[in-house]
């Protein structure tokens, strides 16, 4: 195949949007803000598995993390040892920086590209739920 077509396949790859991809295709790589953007985080594999580590706190968001007893809150991870559990969702474990907790947790990537987290004391028991959004990068 020569560079030329090559390359028009590639700018043809390049093009189609994240929305026409399967559901087994999405993932949740890239960087996301709460409700509230007071803490972004960087969603990425870790090896076989997904993480998110906090990229971005306000004060008070470091605050709060802080009184809970996570002084150093960028870089910590929130999403850890998530697992694939079907198209489009995972299985892991939540950190709440303010109570210092892991919780059982569950990602699922919405059809309109916002992540939903959730994190229950147990199997469906006592559960809070956030949805997150991309931020946008040039």
């Amino acid at each position: 195949m020569n560079r030329c077509i090559s390359g028009l396949l590639l700018l043809a790859c390049l093009a189609v949007p994240a929305a026409a991809q399967s559901p087994e295709e999405r993932h949740p790589w890239g960087r996301w803000k709460n409700p509230f953007n007071s803490v972004h985080m960087e969603v990425s594999p870790c090896g076989e598995l997904v993480c998110g580590k906090v990229v971005y706190a306000n004060d008070k968001a470091k605050a709060d993390a802080a009184k809970g007893g996570n002084p150093d809150f960028i870089g910590v991870n929130l999403l850890e040892d998530f697992q694939p559990t079907g198209p489009g969702s995972w299985a892991g474990k939540v950190f709440v920086p303010d109570l210092n907790h892991h919780f059982r947790g569950e990602l699922t990537l919405e059809p309109d590209d916002s992540l939903l987290v959730k994190g229950c004391l147990a199997t469906h028991v006592g559960c809070k739920h956030q949805v997150w959004t991309r931020v946008q990068t040039d």
